[in-house]
C-alpha cells in the first residue's frame, strides 16, 4: 500500500464528521508533523559484555535518550518485552533519515556495537505526541502490531483499511498509526489491549486478511502519557 494513500485514509479518518442536517463543506487539511521511527535491534555481532560493563553501556544508553528528549528531538521510546532481536524503539521529530542516523549514532548502545537501528520516515497529525504532565517516570504498557509488506501493492483495499482504523480508535484501542513508504515494512499500529487480544485484531486487518501484509505483535511498554489516547 502506496504513502499516499495511507496518508489520505489516516486524515480522511481524523477529520471531524458534518452533520447530514448541514451543507457538506470541504474538511480542513490535517496538519501532520514529520518523524522517523527507529527499530533497536540487538546486532548479530555484538560483543561479549560483562555485568558491569553492560550496565555501564545501558545506563550511557538510557542517558542519551534522555538527553535526546531534552532536546526537542525525541518524542517517544520505550523497549519491547518478549525478549526477541526487536529490543525497542525511538520517535525522533525530523523529516531528515540523515539527521535521525546522526541522533542514532550517538548511542553508545549503537557505539558500543550491541544495538543496530533500522529508519523508518512516517507522518502523523500534529497532537499524537505529548509531553507528560509529570516527569516521574511512570511506564504504561502497549501492544505494537509491526506490519510487513511484502509486496508493495499499488493497489490495497484503502475504504476497507480505513474503516477498520476507524472503528479501533473509536473503540479507544488505537493509540498510534505510523504508516511506512520505504523497504518491506507497512508501518505499525500501538494498540492499549493486552498482546493476545492485539493478535486477533492484527488477523481482522483487511491488508493482512487479504495477504497484502503479514503481522507480528510485540508487547512495547513507554513513558505514561506520551501518546493521546
Amino acid at each position: 500500500m502506496r504513502a499516499p494513500a495511507l496518508a489520505f485514509l489516516l486524515t480522511a479518518s481524523l477529520c471531524a464528521s458534518v452533520s447530514a442536517s448541514e451543507p457538506a463543506q470541504p474538511a480542513p487539511p490535517e496538519h501532520v508533523v514529520d518523524y522517523v521511527l527507529v527499530f533497536l535491534r540487538l546486532s548479530p555481532d555484538a560483543p561479549y559484555l560483562n555485568a558491569a560493563e553492560g550496565e555501564k553501556v545501558q545506563a550511557a544508553h538510557m542517558a542519551n535518550i534522555k538527553r535526546l528528549y531534552d532536546e526537542g528531538h525525541l518524542v517517544a521510546a520505550g523497549p519491547f518485552t518478549d525478549d526477541t532481536a526487536l529490543r525497542g524503539i525511538l520517535v525522533l521529530k525530523t523529516a531528515s533519515r540523515s539527521e535521525a542516523q546522526q541522533w542514532l549514532d550517538s548511542d553508545p548502545a549503537v557505539k558500543a556495537g550491541r544495538l543496530i537501528g533500522d529508519l523508518h520516515p512516517f507522518a502523523a497529525p500534529a497532537g499524537t505526541f505529548r509531553a507528560p504532565k509529570d516527569a516521574k517516570v511512570d511506564m504504561e504498557t502497549y501492544s505494537m502490531i509491526v506490519l510487513s509488506d511484502h509486496f508493495r501493492r499499488d493497489r490495497a483495499p484503502v475504504e476497507a483499511e480505513g474503516a477498520y482504523l476507524d472503528r479501533l480508535r473509536a473503540s479507544g484501542k488505537l493509540a498510534l498509526a505510523a504508516l511506512f513508504s520505504d523497504g518491506e515494512l507497512g508501518g505499525v499500529l500501538v494498540l492499549t489491549v493486552p498482546a493476545d487480544e492485539a493478535q486477533k485484531i492484527a488477523l481482522e486487518n483487511p491488508l493482512v486478511a487479504r495477504g497484502y501484509m503479514t503481522a507480528e505483535v510485540h508487547p512495547w511498554i513507554s513513558q505514561r502519557g506520551v501518546l493521546v489516547k
